[in-house]
């Protein structure tokens, strides 16, 4: 491959080959006043500058049982909120398998991990500490929880529900790279993107679940060694 400067200083680059390792960022659910402060995604809490007293997660994937284990370890108050009335089949949508699922149950109940089921966060009210944010409660589609408090009142709240690929403005359709319903990069066995006629690979979080740093690390290996075995075909 090579390079050429275009337009206004542009490069313009010739590669044999591309690797697509444009990752994803949180799905941010509408409604929720996230703030960085007390109102969190999976990647601002990172930026948290206080310790939470207690918080209030929504999510049932690896994210959020980790960041509700996470505080629980730290001495938090913890709640999880999980849509579904079974945390045990949430879990299995994003592959554990039921002894696996089991497992993880048991270690939030051993955490003291509270687990508030068929329920969503709907309304919020946020003043500034140290006055708890009111995080009020419906069953999806609304109505009142069946089983479980109307209302959390906690030091901190974060979203884990999720990830969305970082697809948008790579101009991937007009190479006709094909993208599936999520925005997710589609791939064959060796991580080169479908679509179009082109030695273009994707790894990582681009390509969708489950937003691994072990899995897109196996990915971009398979896809380099994919690249190495073409060259000179």
């Amino acid at each position: 491959g090579g390079q050429t400067i275009g337009v206004d200083g542009e490069r313009k680059l010739e590669p044999d080959n591309i690797l697509l390792c444009t990752g994803s960022r949180p799905f941010l659910i509408p409604g929720i006043p996230f703030d960085g402060k007390r109102v969190f995604e999976s990647d601002s809490i990172n930026t948290l500058k206080y310790l939470p007293k207690s918080i209030a997660i929504t999510g049932s994937g690896i994210v959020a049982i980790e960041f509700a284990q996470i505080f629980a370890r730290l001495g938090a108050d913890v709640t999880l909120i999980v849509r579904d009335l079974n945390p045990a089949r949430a879990l299995s949508k994003i592959g554990l398998d039921k002894d696996l699922s089991a497992a993880v149950l048991a270690d939030l109940k051993l955490k003291n991990i509270r687990t508030v089921k068929g329920a969503e966060a709907v309304e919020f009210e946020v003043p500034e500490r140290p006055r708890p944010v009111i995080v009020k409660l419906a069953a999806p589609g609304g109505g009142p929880v069946k089983s479980g408090p109307q209302e959390l009142r906690v030091d901190a709240f974060m979203a884990a529900v999720g990830r969305v690929p970082n697809t948008d403005d790579l101009g991937l359709q007009r190479a006709g790279i094909e993208l599936d319903e999520y925005g997710d990069i589609t791939v064959d066995g060796a991580m080169k993107c479908k679509g179009g006629t082109h030695s273009i690979y994707a790894a990582g979080d681009v390509v969708g679940r489950p937003f691994l740093a072990s899995t897109g690390a196996a990915q971009a290996v398979a896809a380099v060694t994919a690249m190495f075995n073409t060259v000179g075909d």
